[in-house]
């Protein structure tokens, strides 16, 4: 049951999972690649292939609010869905907005949080989209963010599982191990890699793809006033 779709809201550890995914696919079917955006490209077109989507919530689209998209292709499919807790999803995607996108977004945290093409309310409306359509999925599995940072091993192997690959637990601890955060850190700066979207666009730290890989960095970022909006914005869009 090869997954056809993985979906997520940018920011929320795509990067790292699919790294993860294409390298265990790399080793498992002894691919030979000079990138792993190599390996996705060559499985695209295989019976392994896959949509790794943002379904039309990219930073580029600019989009006020998030529309009501037609979700009828995802539904009928295999779709794997990479959660990730909103306050920190929107920390990071501010600092991406600020750091890796042209031109960058010139407003603070506070700005982007209260901005509709980009704030709370767009990343609300993704996340009660895929709650109200949930049980119309043929075949769903969930994964979060929060799940591969407490036990990588045990969530991406259930992942595997799910998928229909048989689970080697050699590989899975390698390809864990190869993409810890310091790893992955470092791959980004390799020459390889330069030029592409892993690769920071800067000096600043803060303009790096891998930025700081960890669960409730948003308490050092945002206001007592920005996290009451975030959760009145919250109760009143997801319920």
């Amino acid at each position: 049951m090869p997954a056809k779709y993985f979906i997520s809201y940018p920011k929320s550890g795509r990067t790292w999972l699919c790294f993860m995914y294409h390298y265990y696919l790399a080793r498992l079917l002894n691919l030979k690649y000079t990138t792993l955006y190599d390996v996705y490209q060559q499985m695209k077109q295989g019976a392994w292939g896959s949509e790794w989507t943002h379904f039309g919530t990219e930073p580029r689209e600019s989009r006020g609010f998030y529309h009501q998209a037609d979700l009828t292709p995802l539904l009928c499919a295999p779709t794997v869905f990479l959660t990730r807790g909103i306050e920190d999803t929107l920390v990071s995607y501010y600092y991406h907005m600020k750091h890796r996108e042209c031109p960058p977004y010139e407003g603070t945290i506070s700005d982007m949080l209260r901005d509709p093409k980009h704030g709370i309310a767009k990343i609300c409306c993704f996340y009660r989209m895929m709650k109200d359509n949930e049980s119309n999925f043929k075949s769903l599995f969930k994964i979060s963010y929060e799940d591969l940072q407490e036990s990588c091993l045990c969530a991406f192997g259930e992942m595997l599982h799910w998928i229909g690959f048989n689970v080697y637990t050699e590989l899975l601890q390698e390809t864990v191990e190869q993409h810890s955060f310091k790893k992955m850190q470092k791959l980004s700066r390799q020459p390889e890699y330069m030029g592409s979207p892993l690769a920071p666009t800067s000096d600043n730290p803060d303009s790096a793809k891998i930025r700081q890989g960890k669960v409730g960095g948003y308490g050092d970022v945002l206001s007592f006033a920005d996290l009451e909006y975030i959760n009145r914005a919250k109760d009143i869009l997801l319920g």
